[in-house]
């Protein structure tokens, strides 16, 4: 079986059959509001130097925003909801002389093709013509889907490694390969995109609603779900207590939590589940990516591996979440196996209520 459907690789967040380009529509003015973030250690920042930041070699200009400005094209919605400057602790901690600068956006699918990752990147680019690029990026539990489905809104965190004395950011989005910036109108048949941040830290909120986001209908916990070929059951969600788990969440700010699942391979075909399939989502799109069960728990046994015809098993998943979360969704996507029943790919979604810390 495939380990993931394989689509065009189309730009880092969207995909489109129509050419059209993206054109701003609307300006939503939100209070500030505290940004949620997840990630890992720190890498250090290399920024590069570069007189002229944005360039269009096609002579295409590209499209200008600000923060909170709705951008729409055919088939995508998105809002860049504004950016703060993270707080270090001891496991999320820049290189001396630099700082960490959390960056977040939502987007919207709007078309009625689901679209996927590809070659697009998202670069913070400071007002002294300083680039920081993906490899500037701390590695995070938050990001942008394999896939994104009609209707489906994800909320996205990125933070970037930036020289501590960088300002007045901008975020740019493109199709940039060695540094330049193509205009390709079958990968990526979309202008480039600046939205400006300015110089002071500044975060809407991150929950206004954007047309055309369609709001997943939930399962509540323990009852049976069916996803493609696999049934699901969500027996408990639990803090992680007890346990000498692996110190790489930010102290203070995520802490663990653990979900007993039960899963059934339903086909006739000996079927792989593995534990990246499963992720926490919060109501506005943010996603809280999942743990092997001996990360945090090493007396557990995970849900991943092959599964026989008819084979259960139960076992661990373990998520970084916020450690004051709302209730949130346990989220199961089936993508990655064809079915015979359900050829599309598919995600399900639990609800999970708000523990008592």
């Amino acid at each position: 079986m495939p380990r993931r459907a394989m689509f065009l690789p189309i730009g880092i967040c969207l995909f489109s059959l129509s050419c059209s380009l993206f054109s701003a529509t609307s300006v939503t003015s939100t209070p500030p509001t505290e940004p949620t973030f997840t990630t890992e250690a720190a890498q250090p920042a290399s920024p590069t130097s570069n007189n002229n930041p944005n360039p269009s070699p096609t002579g295409i200009e590209p499209i200008r925003a600000q923060i909170g400005e709705v951008i729409t094209d055919h088939t995508i919605r998105m809002v860049v909801h504004g950016w703060n400057i993270v707080t270090p602790s001891k496991n999320i901690l820049p290189k001396p002389g630099n700082k960490l600068v959390d960056v977040e956006f939502s987007i919207v699918n709007i078309g009625t093709e689901s679209f996927g990752n590809g070659y697009g990147e998202w670069r913070l680019e400071d007002s002294d013509g300083h680039v920081y690029d993906q490899s500037d990026a701390v590695p995070s539990n938050s990001g942008i889907p394999e896939m994104l489905f009609p209707g489906e809104r994800v909320h996205v965190s990125e933070i970037y490694e930036v020289p501590e004395s960088s300002n007045g950011f901008i975020l740019d989005f493109g199709m940039w390969i060695n540094g330049i910036l193509e205009m390709n109108p079958i990968l990526f048949p979309f202008q480039e995109l600046l939205v400006e941040l300015g110089s002071e830290p500044s975060m809407g909120d991150a929950a206004i609603a954007i047309p055309g986001e369609v709001k997943p209908e939930a399962a509540p916990m323990e009852s049976s779900v069916a996803c493609g070929d696999w049934s699901m059951q969500v027996l408990n969600v639990f803090d992680q207590t007890g346990s000498n788990f692996m110190p790489i969440l930010p102290e203070g700010v995520l802490h663990f939590v653990l979900g007993e699942i039960t899963m059934t391979n339903q086909s006739a075909s000996t079927l792989s589940l593995y534990y990246e399939d499963f992720w926490m989502q919060d109501p506005t799109g943010l996603r809280f990516g999942p743990y092997p069960a001996q990360v945090v728990d090493m007396g557990s046994n995970g849900v991943d591996g092959s599964y026989a015809p008819g084979e259960q098993k139960t076992g661990i998943v373990g998520f970084g979440v916020p450690v004051d979360w709302s209730p949130m969704w346990l989220v199961f996507w089936c993508g990655g196996q064809i079915s015979s029943t359900q050829p599309q790919a598919q995600k399900v979604y639990v609800s999970i209520p708000a523990l008592d810390r």
